[in-house]
């Protein structure tokens, strides 16, 4: 685009290796040739150039140079679109993203004023780039892209014209990942969840199960059954920093809001084991029910609920003394267990055998009481296992593998826990075991043993938008932290 009266300039290469310019003085409507920076045509008139016309395009004719060699060089029809430039400064007024990862790409959509001449995306971090899709006056969509390694924090994103540039506030996060315990290739698979590939694998104990990242997104701890052992992951490295001896087989894995204390479920002995973050070392060992299975702790920190699956009972554990103050019977064989962020109530995959013995226990936790629960689809056949909760409370996700003549049903299932209905089934893969919602609360992760794939859930849609294949039997799933201003 070049404005009425406008100087410009046109380069070119040619044989020799020498560089042109092709210079246009709009005063006198004549044009200059420089071979390799030396004036070599002055005042040429054949460029084709009506400064009084706007719209449409001109084309620049040969302009031949006899060179010392007796060569020559043609500007052949080159395109010029000629009209006015708006020289005004956009005005933003809101984007429709403010935040994202280190390595995602994204549209936004900027809306404003003075926004139909837009020329580029700007910003501040040189790790953020960004390509106009379309744009009027008063809206612009972009594709934006997070390098992996640009700066995180606080930055800016805008638009630009010839008339100026505005920006808005902007924060990039720390990339985040999905550690997923691996039982039967005893390893963790490590998922970059804005590309949903698997980044690294890092061997650990025997027959990997639990596994739970400190609130910082430092270390990652991974239970592993047949080691008797808890696994030490440094996320920086993604190496073993260290190896904790537990209880006899040790299944569930959690850790205080403070990030300080470890708990550990040992199905083996009986017991829960307490590890301090600080040394990695046991600071307490809890009697609990027969082979405790998942533990979740309170967003305060104060109780911890371990689902015994051997003696149908859940025990709630005062993580300021680390004894036992209640022990809530639930149903036959309790596997997962969840609590809601406000605290008021846990959720138990309860997997007994028997015909209806299947759903999910509802305790209240003021109370320590069973107060409801929540039947699944083909309950006479039902197999519930992992249950999480969203971010902010609103559902429960549930795991579920129906197993009859003729029944290979295996999903997740979507409990609204204001009225602890189920609201949506999400077909799956092969034997979905625990799952986990990511900070932000837009995807739930499901480890399937059966396929040793994690599939990937979009909570707006309840579909699977994504397959990763990880190692042999994954059985749960945990995420790096997401900052989300």
């Amino acid at each position: 685009l070049v404005a009425p009266g406008a100087t410009f300039t046109l380069e070119g290469s040619g044989s020799g290796y020498h560089t042109y310019q092709l210079v246009y003085n709009p005063n006198t409507q004549l044009s200059d040739l420089y071979v390799d920076g030396i004036k070599r045509i002055q005042n040429k008139a054949d460029l084709i150039y009506n400064a009084a016309v706007e719209g449409g395009s001109r084309a620049i004719y040969s302009v031949a140079w006899g060179g010392e060699n007796g060569g020559q060089v043609n500007f052949n029809f080159v395109q010029l679109t000629i009209g006015s430039v708006n020289f005004t400064a956009p005005g933003l007024t809101q984007m429709s993203q403010t935040c994202a990862v280190q390595g995602s790409t994204f549209n936004v959509t900027f809306t404003g004023t003075n926004l139909a001449t837009v020329n580029a995306v700007v910003s501040d971090n040189p790790g953020v780039s960004g390509s106009i899709i379309s744009r009027s006056d008063t809206s612009v969509t972009a594709i934006i892209t997070i390098a992996p390694q640009a700066a995180t924090g606080a930055t800016t994103l805008g638009l630009t014209t010839l008339g100026g540039t505005a920006k808005m506030p902007f924060n990039i996060s720390p990339a985040q990942f999905a550690y997923v315990t691996n039982y039967g290739s005893n390893t963790v698979s490590i998922i970059a969840t804005a590309t949903n590939t698997v980044v690294a694998t890092v061997p650990v104990g025997a027959n990997p199960v639990g596994v739970a990242i400190t609130p910082d997104g430092a270390f990652a701890y991974v239970a592993n059954y047949s080691s008797n052992t808890v696994s030490v992951i440094a996320t920086a490295t993604n190496t073993v920093a260290a190896t904790v001896p537990v209880g006899l087989n040790p299944w569930g894995v959690t850790i205080t809001p403070n990030g300080a204390f470890v708990y550990v479920t040992n199905y083996g002995s009986n017991t829960v084991s307490v590890i301090t973050t600080a040394t990695n070392t046991i600071v307490a060992t809890v009697p609990v029910g027969a082979n405790p299975a998942s533990v979740a702790i309170t967003s305060d920190g104060t109780f911890a609920y371990i689902a015994n699956y051997g003696s149908n009972t859940v025990s709630v554990i005062a993580t300021a003394a680390n004894t036992v103050v209640a022990t809530v019977p639930v149903g036959p064989n309790p596997w997962g267990v969840a609590i809601r962020p406000d605290g008021a109530f846990a959720y138990v995959t309860i997997t007994g055998s028997g015909w209806n013995q299947r759903y999910v226990a509802v305790i209240a936790t003021a109370t320590n009481t069973l107060v409801g629960g929540v039947g699944l689809p083909w309950s006479g056949y039902a197999n519930p296992a992992g249950a999480a909760i969203s971010p902010n409370g609103v559902f429960a996700y549930v795991t579920n593998n129906a197993f009859a003549a003729g029944l290979n049903y295996h999903t997740v299932e979507v409990i609204a826990t204001a009225t602890n209905a189920v609201v949506a089934t999400v077909p799956l893969g092969g034997h979905p075991l625990a799952l986990s919602v990511t900070p932000d609360g837009k995807f739930v992760y499901v480890a399937n043993a059966g396929y040793n794939i994690v599939s990937v859930i979009a909570t707006a849609t309840n579909t699977v938008v994504a397959t990763v294949p990880v190692g042999g039997s994954p059985v749960w799933v945990a995420f790096t932290p997401m900052v989300v201003p």
